[in-house]
């Protein structure tokens, strides 16, 4: 049932934003609200939930690319960062700025999550310079452009305004921090 309520929380709020009610999650599912509470104290703790499971979710997947002995340094970094959560495809990512608004403790919850698990990374940035795939730089500035890229692209509008989806938009980020802009990278 748990399942059911966080996937029947989606399903709301691509149709309605963050404005969906716990009337409409208890009718979507035919349920009652004892049911619902038997579950989650909150609609905020079920979304809770869904922020967990969104990073837990990537969390797995990222470890998977990491440990693959196939893949180059160069490539694991870049797939780690672009990974998809297993909801991804599901929720309307262009909505997630209402969260602020909305839920305030909802959405500092996503930040914070957003703040974790960044060792992988850090690694392998780290054993791509050793290698010499990357440019020797300042680690904590990478990662923190990186981060901050990523944490833009939920903030406002932007991504409806610029027709772009959240998978879109983090690939050419990733791609800009990694790559840089330079047309050429030669002349750089």
């Amino acid at each position: 049932m748990e399942e059911r309520i966080i996937r029947a929380c989606i399903a709301l709020f691509n149709r309605k934003g963050c404005r969906f009610t716990l009337d409409d999650v208890v009718a979507e599912l035919k349920i009652s609200r004892k049911t619902f509470y038997r579950y989650f104290p909150s609609k905020e703790k079920a979304l809770t939930v869904l922020i967990d499971r969104m990073h837990e979710s990537i969390r797995a997947r990222q470890q998977v690319v990491f440990e693959d002995p196939a893949l180059c340094t160069r490539e694991k970094l870049r797939r780690c960062l672009t990974i998809e959560s297993k909801f991804e495809a599901d929720i309307d990512l262009e909505r997630i700025y209402q969260v602020e608004q909305y839920y305030p403790e909802v959405y500092r919850h996503f930040m914070e999550v957003y703040e974790m698990d960044w060792d992988d990374i850090e690694s392998l940035l780290l054993r791509g310079m050793e290698e010499g795939v990357l440019r020797r730089e300042n680690v904590d500035l990478i990662k923190n452009l990186l981060k901050n890229g990523m944490k833009m692209l939920y903030q406002g509008d932007f991504l409806s305004r610029n027709k772009i989806t959240y998978h879109e938009a983090l690939c050419q980020t990733v791609d800009i921090v990694l790559r840089g802009i330079d047309a050429d990278p030669r002349t750089a």
